[in-house]
């Protein structure tokens, strides 16, 4: 580590962008395509079952337009996988992208100390040595 003028610590780790474990961007994409909370209310409904466009524009009666924006919002954010069928586009949450967010935000919320299941494998808050 080195010092920065003002004398604090700065971990070259997270200054490079798409460091392992510490995918800032893809965080705050994801972050992002949850601050609707339509988007989040998709999510849920799609979290249940696979779902095509038409069935989420019926049940939240919302416009097949507004209802695209959404799941490509989602989409591009990975949270979401499509599917094409024919004309018909089918929807499902990606159960590993959403684990992965669930995983950064539990280490944010660990600490500077990492979370006790990281402690224990001898790991720091993202996974790596300190």
């Amino acid at each position: 580590m080195r010092r920065s003028a003002a004398g604090s610590a700065i971990d070259e780790r997270l200054k490079k962008p798409g460091a392992p474990g510490l995918d800032d961007g893809w965080l705050a994409d994801a972050c992002r395509a949850l601050a609707s909370d339509t988007r989040v209310r998709i999510l849920r409904v799609l979290s249940e079952r696979e779902r095509y466009c038409g069935d989420l524009v019926r049940l939240f009666d919302l416009s097949q337009s507004t209802i695209s924006h959404h799941l490509k919002a989602l989409r591009e954010s990975g949270l979401v996988e499509s599917e094409e069928h024919g004309v018909s586009t089918c929807y499902r949450v990606n159960r590993d992208r959403l684990r992965e967010l669930g995983d950064h935000l539990a280490r944010l919320a660990a600490g500077p100390g990492g979370s006790k299941e990281a402690q224990a494998h001898g790991k720091g808050s993202y996974g790596s040595d300190v």
